[in-house]
This record gives structure tokens, sequence and C-alpha cells, in this order.
């Protein structure tokens, strides 16, 4: 039986970082892997609780080292006094520690052991055989590189709200990115209704399009898949559909971050939210058939896209009325992206309402003031 302390007490952190390694007091977290050494016992005189933590252990490290997480595994302290300031039973050991954190720095990789010191064929041996771990090592590393460049690889479903391909310069026009939208080197090939990219160089990416929502407007819109990226795999995005789906996490995370200082979006957001839950509820049900998620999908961008612009307009009025009129600031747009001159006209109506849109929440701040 494997169990797991997670320690948050500061007091407790400091008296189990006493216990051997004071150094792990500062991780905001300390974890304490323990086991009871009867179950599942021992075969062969092998202990398998240590078997089983050290497995738990290494998912648990791995786990943490993907999401930007550092540990330390710990093995050398005082148990007594651990198990004392931890509250274990006698009969149930504490195997391991790992203080858990963001890393305050990020050192370069040891020197190893080269794989002829540590590995042999068949039998033991102390001997290096060079010639065949080089071969073998070479021969691994084709097989890797020709999995991985199959990995890189991502096919996009591209299609309009109609359930039509989309346009081939709005393919041409996105590009993936990372997390912190700085664009990712990828080859590009664009079918009717497909884009591929080859050989993304990240493991982890965004998509980045300019679309047209009726209504609303033409755009740059991407998806991130809910904030987590994307891993490249054989399985098929549907763009409306991711697109949809991140814009409406967006505005949840929006809406997460009005409550928090106590505001509430208007009915009249709230209604346009539902609608985007509802229509990205079915497009997700219809992920089968990509034209029809495709144009579901678009029906909740069409909600949630303005329901964003709204939400974010609501909780700035709530802060102002809430801080108080301030003049010296003013809240609107600092830059713009000009349209070809044949929509000169309209990107200039658009200017002219930002900005009266802009007057209007200075002027409401100026009568909560």
């Amino acid at each position: 039986m494997l169990k797991f302390i997670v320690v948050t007490d500061p007091k407790v952190r400091q008296q189990l970082a006493e216990a051997g390694n004071a150094w792990t007091a500062q991780a905001p977290v300390i974890i304490a892997a323990c086991a009871d050494p009867t179950r599942p016992g021992t075969k062969h005189d092998q202990p398998y609780y240590l078997l089983d933590i050290g497995i738990a252990m290494e998912h648990l490290i791995l786990a943490a080292t993907e999401r930007g997480l550092g540990t330390c595994w710990i093995g050398a302290f005082d148990e007594q006094k651990a198990r004392e300031v931890l509250g274990v039973p006698a009969n149930i050991r504490v195997v391991a520690t790992t203080p858990l954190g963001f890393p305050a720095e990020s050192p370069e990789a040891r020197l190893r052991k080269s794989l002829s010191e540590i590995v042999c064929y068949n039998r033991y041996s102390l001997k290096q055989n060079y010639i065949r771990f080089c071969c073998t090592i070479i021969l691994s590393l084709v097989a890797c590189m020709g999995a991985a460049a199959k990995e890189r690889n991502q096919v996009i479903i591209a299609l309009d709200g109609e359930g039509q391909p989309l346009a081939k310069w709005r393919l041409e026009s996105a590009y993936p990115s990372d997390l912190l939208l700085n664009p990712i080197y990828t080859k590009a090939e664009i079918a009717e209704g497909q884009l591929t990219w080859r050989e993304l160089a990240a493991d982890r990416f965004a998509i980045n399009v300019r679309l047209e929502i009726v209504d609303f407007g033409d755009l740059w819109l991407g998806a991130d898949s809910e904030g987590k990226g994307y891993a490249a795999s054989s399985r098929p995005l549907n763009l409306l559909y991711e697109v949809a789906r991140s814009r409406l996490a967006q505005v949840h995370q929006i809406q997460r971050s009005a409550a928090s200082i106590g505001g509430k979006l208007e009915q009249s957001t709230l209604e346009h939210i539902s609608k985007a839950e509802a229509w990205l509820n079915a497009a997700q049900a219809l992920a089968a058939s990509p034209p029809d998620c495709a144009r579901l999908a678009y029906r909740s961008l069409q909600e949630s896209a303005p329901a964003g612009e709204m939400a974010v307009l609501e909780q700035a009025r709530y802060q102002i009325k809430r801080r108080g009129y301030r003049p010296e600031f003013k809240f609107g747009a600092n830059a713009f992206l000009l349209e070809p001159w044949t929509r000169i006209s309209a990107t200039l109506q658009g200017i002219i309402k930002l900005w009266y849109r802009t007057l209007l929440l200075e002027w409401h701040g100026a009568e909560a003031g």
C-alpha cells in the first residue's frame, strides 16, 4: 500500500526539512512517499514495495517536469524523525521525499556515463563492445528520428461556417506559435479544406488564423486547447471547433476574473455565453462529421466573440466604479490594424465606434466618481 503525504504547512515543511535536507524548506510543497513493507510483500528476496514506490515517484517527477515544475528525489534523511513529524505509524516506511515548486534556475545537464559503460548484451560483461554499441545506437537514433518526424506533423480540417473549405488565402496566413504567441517554424501544405503543418519545431503549439465572424468582424483568433497547447498527433484538428473551444475558455476565464473581484456580468452577456456553450456542446457531439461540427462551432463563435468583448468592458466598468474615477487613466485601444485601402472607410468607422465606446467608459467613470 502506497501513501503520498503532500506537505504545504510551512511549519511542518521546516520540521521535515530538518530531518536531513534543510534547503527543501524553501519549496512551497514537499511530498513524502510512504509504503507498507508487507504489501505487496517480498518474492525471491525482492521487496516489491520499493519497486512500487520507485515507479510511482518516477511518474510523479516526470509529470511535474512536463508542467514546468522542479523536483529532487531525496532518499538520504532521518526516516525516524520524518515519521514523527508526519505522524506516520511505526509499521509504515517513509521511503523518499521530493520538494515541488517552480525552479529558481535551470542548470545545464550533468555529464552522464556513456551507454557503452552500462549496457552489455545477452550476458553480464565488464567489456565495452564499442562497435556493436555504436551501431545499435545509430540504428536506434535513425528509428527515433523517423518516428519523431511523423509525430511532429499535424493535419487541420479547415472549414468555414457553412461547412465548406476555408478560403486558401486564410490558410496561407495561418501559422503555429508557442503559448506566448512566438511563431514556430513549420512546413505548410495546403489542400482544399485542409492544412497540414509538417516538422513542427515545438512540443506544444497554438493555432493562429484570421476568420470572419458575421456581425462581429474579420479578426485574428487563436486556438490553444484551453491554454494547454497542442501536441502534434495523427488525430486531425477541426479548426473552427478548436477556435470556438479556446475562445469560450477565454470568456470563462474573464467571467471568473470578474467574479473574483465581486463583479457580475450583465444578463445579455450571460445569455451569449450560455448560447455559446450550447452550440459548442452540440458541435462536440457531431465531431465525427467535420462539416456539421464546423457549422455548429461557428455558431458558438458568433456568441462567444461578442461575449468576450462585452465581458471585458463590463469588468472594466466595474473596476472604474470600485476604484473611483482617475482622470489620468485612459481606457482604450493602443493600436489598430489597417485594412487594405479598399476597406479604409470601414476601418475608420470601426475606429470611430471604438472612440465612442472609450468616451462612454470615461463618462461612466466620471459619473461613478
